[in-house]
């Protein structure tokens, strides 16, 4: 926002891309606001393209975010249209009002792994195309890409934030999970992800930090989810487990039904155990004791989803591990800040936190003067392919006519069958409490999918993509909030 109370783009800083053109001195337009793309104003442009284009969320104000964050720049080719033309127009303003226009070609990177069509290249220049062909592994592959997307970028760990750090997890490249002490009165816990390479480290992490809260009478928690895509849905229930105490976080789930879907969940009634997805008893019923048969599947619902009615089975929860609360400390008052972009189990999380246990959700950026949602997608609810080949070589389907086949250029996919549906507002120690005095009350937040449910964030800031050294100043900014109420969206 500048001092008229508009929305503006501001150039803080240059991420590596920007070497590409050292010709152009890119620098020199740091500080600087980005008044217009092609002698459009750039704020509609980018938010026009985040509307027709960004569809990891329903809400313009996460799709705005996104957009700022990489994807307009940078646009991954098997998702984005190619640009319209070889070049752009970007015009800059400084502090005294002076304007300076910068033409800057588009660049194609291309991957060793990845067959590359020529005849997409001849849009652009010969000395456009840069090819990564030393990229051999793929660890050198997921460094280059943190490297070329802000979103994915290794944190730099600034001193003045360090000097915060308390604990985090060790074993991976990239912490997924890292706490700081922000005040005598507030700890901050960053979570970037729930997909680590050691979930026991992570959990031990966060058991750290509430050990380290209860030993030093520490009561406001700020859970810092900006930017995570999720992960595993069971690591982020233990997480809810540990945090607020709850022995059944599970979500209400039901299964879409289809041909495949019964043949996979009947074969693995009786092969597999109930660690296994398709195995008898890795649902739990509305009571929490895991299904015994298949009648939650068989006695199926006829539901309509997007002007499509289909067969569903019953509600089910996903049944995962516990083990006892490692502390009895409760915070006084948790706050989650996200930037919309907060996806599958990050979604799962903070909207369980939100509605069952009353914590409060601060978003980043958007749009100025909309109501913005602080998840995106809905977590546990999708298949990879690969994993859905491996079920089904297991159960002895593999060939059968009902497995679907694979792309013939090798692309990824996922399938989704299952669907949650949002949590219940009651307050009540335990889940499955609050879902059954919500059923007894016929609540209607149970018959919508959490999917097609708008539930706007408490508050929110005009700033947004904080550096990683500038953690420190959102922080301090989100502290008020603890303290005071301000006028909700």
């Amino acid at each position: 926002m500048n001092a008229a109370g508009k929305q503006e783009i501001w150039v803080s800083d240059l991420y590596f891309y920007a070497t590409q053109w050292p010709q152009l001195n890119l620098q020199q337009f740091v500080n600087n606001t980005l008044i217009s793309i092609d002698g459009q104003p750039a704020l509609n442009v980018l938010l026009q393209w985040a509307i027709d284009n960004e569809f990891e969320s329903k809400d313009p104000g996460s799709r705005f975010n996104r957009v700022l964050d990489s994807h307009y720049q940078q646009r991954v080719g098997t998702i984005f249209p190619l640009p319209d033309n070889t070049t752009q127009t970007y015009v800059f303003q400084d502090a005294n009002g002076n304007q300076r226009s910068v033409v800057v070609d588009w660049k194609v990177d291309v991957l060793k792994t990845v067959t590359f069509d020529s005849s997409c290249s001849n849009a652009f220049s010969d000395a456009s195309v840069k090819i990564a062909d030393s990229l051999d592994t793929p660890l050198e592959r997921r460094n280059m890409m943190r490297e070329r997307y802000p979103a994915m970028k290794a944190k730099k760990h600034a001193m003045r934030r360090d000097n915060h750090l308390l604990f985090e997890s060790k074993q991976q490249q990239k912490p997924s999970i890292q706490t700081f002490n922000l005040t005598s009165q507030v700890v901050v816990t960053r979570i970037y992800d729930f997909e680590p390479a050691d979930s026991a480290d992570f959990l031990n992490t966060f058991d750290s930090l509430m050990d380290y809260a209860q030993d030093a009478n520490i009561p406001y928690m700020i859970l810092d989810l900006r930017g995570n895509g999720g992960g595993s849905i069971c690591l982020g229930y233990q997480l809810i487990n540990r945090l607020m105490h709850e022995r059944h976080p599970e979500g209400d789930y039901d299964v879409v039904e289809g041909d495949l879907m019964g043949a996979l969940f009947t074969a693995g009634a009786t092969q597999m155990s109930y660690h296994d997805l398709f195995g008898m008893g890795f649902f739990s019923d509305q009571s929490g004791n895991r299904v015994t048969n298949l009648n939650w599947y068989n006695n199926a619902r006829l539901l309509t989803r997007g002007g499509a009615t289909s067969n569903y089975s019953q509600p089910v929860h996903h049944a995962c591990k516990y083990k006892d609360y490692p502390t009895d400390w409760v915070f006084k008052k948790v706050l989650v800040v996200t930037d919309g972009l907060c996806g599958s189990t990050c979604a799962v999380v903070s909207t369980h936190l939100a509605d069952l246990d009353h914590v409060d959700t601060l978003v980043v950026g958007g749009i100025h003067g909309q109501k913005q949602q602080y998840f995106s997608f809905p977590g546990g609810q999708v298949m990879g392919y690969s994993t859905l080949l491996q079920y089904g070589q297991a159960l002895g389907l593999l060939n059968s006519p009902l497995m679907p086949r694979a792309f013939p250029n090798g692309a990824q996919q996922s399938f989704t069958f299952l669907e949650i549906y949002p949590w219940t507002i009651l307050n009540s120690e335990d889940a499955s409490v609050k879902r059954a005095a919500a059923a007894s009350l016929d609540d209607p937040r149970l018959t919508t999918p959490l999917e097609f449910v708008f539930d706007p964030a408490d508050f929110r800031l005009d700033q947004w993509n904080f550096a990683d050294d500038d953690d420190i100043e959102l922080w301090n900014m989100v502290v008020p909030f603890f303290q005071q109420n301000p006028p909700k969206l």
